[in-house]
């Protein structure tokens, strides 16, 4: 699923499922906090309650000693109650253990009457169920409907109430069941901004992290791809921004791209060397050529004219040396070839080194491939101990039961998130494996344009050696017309000899045109060679 998303969408899909945790969690804690709530409001009314009980035996002190009468001690004790406020205006009140109200603030009415059948909205008689409830433990909780200290309309409450058995008094108080509400609200309220602070915290993170990490990422993408499929533009360099593994990438493919660019500008110029020596080994051969045919030519008349050698002696002296001066010039003009051929050799020669240094460049960028599959698999065993981690916290959240339940979840989250990090290392892996086999396969190309390279130089090697035995050649032919020249005298006598050498000079005339044909293709393959790097260095822009 995730090699469907681009890395944007991976990275904000963390987000997701970090708001989804975020909700999950919230939704746990309000789950028990307005319980929570309300049992911190019974406790605190409970402890008021009981607070009393320090106020009241202040006045029985006060009896004992003789400073006031009982009487008196008891009505100063409701003096005293009646005007005790805490929080939102909540009051203390006082009934006997026969419900009669002893003691109301905010219902003077009440005071002095019995309350015993006194019932709320709903029925119920709160005032009764408080004076019975005391009996046993001496305190009770009552849930009954009264209104608000001002207001008229009832509204939940629940009263915690306390025996005081030196004087026989129920003493009273409570909290508003919709203070809890509002409680609840109000923390909810807090606990929903957090999580949107939260929120809006990890979505300009996501957003910083996916900017800093796709905005460079997408700079080396489209530089790769203008390389691979658009003008071949090898000038382009990317920014180098901060000292993170992005900035180091993009200063690593700026030195390839210069190596790359600095490589083709001397495979360029090498090209047209190799072109330039090419034209000039055409030529060469071009010329030898039409020599040997006048060579041959001449040594065909030469043995037409051994015919008349007895009748024309002066005429063979003088074609014998037309012939040698003939053979001079060939010897020239096959020097001339020579040359051409190691000048040819020296450029394809500097062609197999410049090739050796991409074999090299692609060794370095395989190694890099290799050190980048070590660092994904330090991640991915980081990912391990992770999920491992995790796993140890839901089984001790496990082992804690209820009060771990939160906790629990929150370690599952961990551990998918995990696992998702797993996952993407292995898709990144995938990546990295297909870079390694592009990688491969450009080091195969860069070894057989070596290889190609080093036929090259074996097969001017081959044109050397033709053109020498081509200048061996025309040295005995030069030698065969010194000998014609010597021995014009002696025709007569030694024709059926001369008819001989004059047959092997035509054999080594056809040999010596079968050799500049051979270096005539060579020349051919060489200017083809050249024209086809051409082709393929003109597609980079330098």
């Amino acid at each position: 699923m995730l090699k469907t998303l681009t890395i944007r969408q991976r990275l904000w899909s963390i987000l997701a499922v970090a708001i989804l945790g975020q909700i999950v969690l919230c939704l746990l804690i309000l789950s028990g906090l307005k319980a929570t709530i309300l049992e911190e409001k019974r406790l605190t009314t409970r402890f008021l309650a009981e607070s009393v009980d320090g106020l009241l035996d202040g006045y029985r002190e006060k009896v004992r000693s003789g400073e006031l009468s009982s009487e008196q001690a008891r009505s100063q004790a409701l003096a005293t109650l009646k005007k005790m406020r805490y929080k939102d205006n909540d009051y203390y009140f006082v009934i006997d253990q026969q419900a009669n109200m002893l003691m109301h603030p905010f219902r003077p009415d009440l005071d002095g009457t019995s309350v015993s059948d006194f019932t709320d909205k709903q029925g119920n008689r709160l005032f009764y169920d408080m004076a019975m409830g005391v009996k046993d433990d001496g305190v009770h909780t009552v849930e009954y409907n009264w209104p608000k200290p001002g207001g008229e309309e009832p509204v939940p409450k629940v009263t915690f109430v306390r025996l005081y058995q030196p004087w026989g008094w129920v003493v009273g108080t409570g909290i508003y069941v919709d203070d809890v509400a509002g409680a609840f609200r109000t923390a909810a309220l807090s606990m929903a901004g957090l999580a949107l602070l939260i929120v809006g915290a990890l979505t300009w993170l996501i957003y910083m992290v996916s900017r800093s990490v796709l905005t460079p990422l997408q700079g080396v993408v489209d530089a790769m791809q203008d390389i691979a499929q658009g003008d071949g533009d090898l000038t382009v360099n990317l920014r180098v921004e901060g000292k993170d593994e992005l900035a180091r990438l993009s200063d690593y493919f700026n030195q390839f791209v210069a190596k790359i660019r600095n490589l083709v500008r001397e495979v360029t110029e090498s090209a047209q060397s190799l072109a330039d020596a090419a034209n000039q080994l055409n030529t060469a051969t071009e010329e030898i050529r039409k020599e040997s045919e006048q060579q041959q030519l001449e040594t065909e008349q030469v043995a037409a004219a051994i015919t008349q050698m007895s009748a024309a002696v002066s005429e063979v002296a003088g074609s014998a040396e037309q012939a040698n001066h003939s053979a001079l010039e060939a010897e020239q003009l096959t020097d001339k070839g020579n040359k051409v051929v190691d000048r040819s050799r020296g450029s394809i020669q500097h062609l197999s080194r410049n090739v050796q240094e991409s074999a090299e460049v692609a060794k370095a960028l395989a190694g890099a491939v290799v050190e980048i599959s070590k660092a994904l698999g330090i991640i991915n065993n980081i990912a391990d101990q992770t999920n491992l981690l995790a796993l140890n916290a839901a089984i001790e959240a496990a082992r804690a039961g209820e009060q771990g339940r939160g906790f629990s979840v929150v370690a599952d989250e961990v551990r998918t998130l995990a696992q998702q990090t797993q996952n993407s290392t292995r898709e990144i892996a995938t990546i990295i494996e297909n870079l390694q086999q592009d990688t491969d396969k450009m080091t195969a190309s860069v070894n057989q344009s070596l290889e190609q390279a080093n036929s090259t130089v074996s097969l001017s090697d081959e044109v050397k050696d033709a053109l020498d035995q081509i200048n061996t050649a025309i040295g005995q032919i030069s030698e065969m017309n010194s000998h014609i020249a010597t021995a014009a005298e002696q025709q007569s006598t030694v024709a059926l000899d001369v008819d001989k050498n004059v047959q092997n000079i035509n054999t080594l005339v056809q040999q010596t045109a079968s050799g500049i044909e051979q270096c005539d293709q060579a020349a051919k393959a060489l200017t083809g060679l050249s024209r086809d790097l051409s082709k393929l260095v003109n597609q980079f822009r330098v």
